[in-house]
């Protein structure tokens, strides 16, 4: 391996991926896990906060990820609440993790222009601009980054033996689970890597005993890393599906996954929700396919290279966590997510250019138009890039481009209401919020977002009308209720409000948030507090 190439073209990839995700250095934070992660995070002001980031027990933080969360802290020390040096350190984070990817490639033996390739589609595919770009994603890249160094430690050591690259690899791989536990899977990587480089006499012959005797220790730091995280992260709300209802979303997303990654277009950072109905013919097509597609695949067999099949098991062994076979929160809004397909993009790069690179090998010849196609598909997704990075500019232009890509969907809508709320536009958020109330008509919360958008925008006397419409249509809503409750007494009509209170009482279960502040209202505007 050439050093002088692996500066050059570090360089590069360094340079392409700072043009590519030039729209981000100057965008602000996103009402999207960004305000839970930084904002409005007590513990990054907090001097202690260091302590309590790493104490489980504590549950100081959104998720268990303390590495994520020290590198916030330490930031808030640098820029405070600056957003543009949170960008900053992740698209930097991210361009060394696409230099490691570099070196990765050329050590599982693709050649050096095949490995560039590699490197940069994991630098600049669009599907990583959800993982860039978010705030809250820093656990993609910081993981994916001590994921990419794990491996190479793990190469070399098998081929130097050196005790210290093991345990640096260790060290790694721990540390790429303190910042995401998605990355879990590496043990069966690298052993799915120990048989491709084996027969290619790419790493030094070893007994299959041997081998897994010695991914061992990860696969117990992955079990003990993923327990916490299990415990960690269960709440109330995490959707929980039947059994084979997960089957049936695993392989959709699977499809989705393959697709994305092939055509990286309509994009978004948060997909329509899936429906998956076990008596749905239309969620059975992926189940019959796979069988089709892998029964080609073992026809043509003969006709793959080692490293491609690698690059095709990478990209779903990465995947494997997130297809929802198990429960996990982010399924409560979406099945599917660019920023889970992160490191699988390396496994799909590597699989495309390690079978061109045997293609072009037959014939020379065909050298030059493989290069300008791969130039071409890299300049593509750029400029793809650059466009989609653009949306994450403001909390607006995220939530506009979630609402383009899912205009009947709740989330956009409710979201964009607030934010609206929250900078004083209330004619915009009424007309938002009014949808979202629509699309979850027997919700309480944003029926109540949208009265109180109503209030501020025309006053309290279409607050209460727009109570009366929703109590002609569900006459037992407790919200409407409350709210109208809220708008009479505004308008100094006490004894009505204190009839609308009551009955929001009656209408809901005695002890629940909603019968707690109906009641706490009512007293409040009887004088006895």
């Amino acid at each position: 391996m050439s050093v002088r190439g692996v500066i050059l073209s570090s360089a590069g990839l360094v340079v392409l991926t700072l043009v590519a995700f030039l729209p981000v250095f100057d965008a602000g934070f996103v009402r999207w896990d960004d305000h839970y992660y930084v904002e409005d995070n007590a513990v990054l002001r907090d001097p202690a906060g260091l302590a309590k980031i790493w104490d489980p027990r504590a549950r100081a933080t959104q998720q268990y990820y303390p590495l994520v969360f020290s590198s916030y802290w330490l930031e808030y020390r640098l820029w405070g609440l600056d957003a543009r040096g949170y960008h900053a350190t992740n698209v930097a984070v991210h361009a060394a993790a696409a230099c490691g990817a570099l070196l990765l490639a050329r050590r599982l033996g693709l050649g050096m222009a095949a490995a560039v390739f590699v490197a940069a589609l994991f630098a600049v595919h669009p599907v990583q601009v959800a993982s860039v770009a978010w705030v809250a994603e820093r656990k993609n890249v910081l993981s994916g980054l001590f994921y990419v160094l794990a491996f190479l430690a793990y190469l070399r050591y098998r081929r130097t033996g050196e005790r210290t690259a093991y345990a640096g690899c260790l060290l790694s791989f721990a540390a790429a689970l303190l910042a995401k536990t998605q990355t879990v899977t590496l043990p069966l990587s690298l052993l799915l890597a120990e048989v491709a480089l084996q027969r290619r006499a790419l790493l030094p012959r070893l007994a299959p005993g041997r081998v897994v005797l010695r991914l061992v220790p990860f696969v117990l730091i992955g079990v003990a890393a993923g327990g916490v995280t299990w415990w960690a992260e269960q709440e109330p709300w995490t959707r929980d599906l039947p059994v084979l209802a997960r089957a049936l979303t695993a392989a959709n997303a699977a499809w989705f996954y393959a697709a994305t990654f092939v055509a990286p277009v309509r994009l978004s950072p948060v997909y329509a929700e899936w429906t998956v109905a076990v008596t749905d013919p239309r969620w059975w097509v992926a189940v019959f396919a796979w069988p089709l597609v892998l029964g080609l695949l073992l026809a043509v067999r003969r006709h793959v290279t080692d490293l491609a099949w690698w690059g095709a098991a990478q990209f779903y062994l990465v995947l494997l966590p997130v297809l929802g076979l198990v429960s996990f929160n982010f399924l409560t809004y979406a099945a599917v997510a660019d920023h889970f397909m992160y490191l699988a993009v390396i496994g799909g790069a590597v699989a495309v250019a390690a079978q061109a690179e045997q293609w072009v090998g037959v014939r020379p010849t065909r050298r030059r138009p493989v290069a300008a196609l791969a130039c071409a598909v890299v300049a593509l997704c750029a400029v793809q890039t650059y466009r989609e990075a653009g949306h994450w500019r403001t909390n607006e232009t995220f939530w506009l481009h979630v609402r383009d890509g899912d205009p009947g969907g709740f989330l956009a809508h409710f979201n964009l209401g607030k934010h609206y709320a929250r900078v004083g536009e209330w004619a915009q958020a009424e007309a938002s919020l009014a949808q979202a109330a629509a699309i979850r008509p027997q919700v309480a919360y944003p029926f109540r977002h949208y009265v109180q958008a109503v209030a501020n925008a025309q006053g309290p006397q279409a607050a209460i009308a727009a109570c009366d419409a929703k109590l002609a249509a569900m006459p037992d809503f407790a919200a409407a209720f409350l709210e109208r409750g809220v708008a009479r007494e505004r308008l100094g009509q006490r004894d009505a409000a204190l009839g609308d209170y009551l009955r929001a009482q009656y209408a809901t279960k005695p002890g629940t948030p909603l019968w707690n502040e109906a009641r706490q209202r009512r007293q409040a505007a009887r004088g006895n507090p």
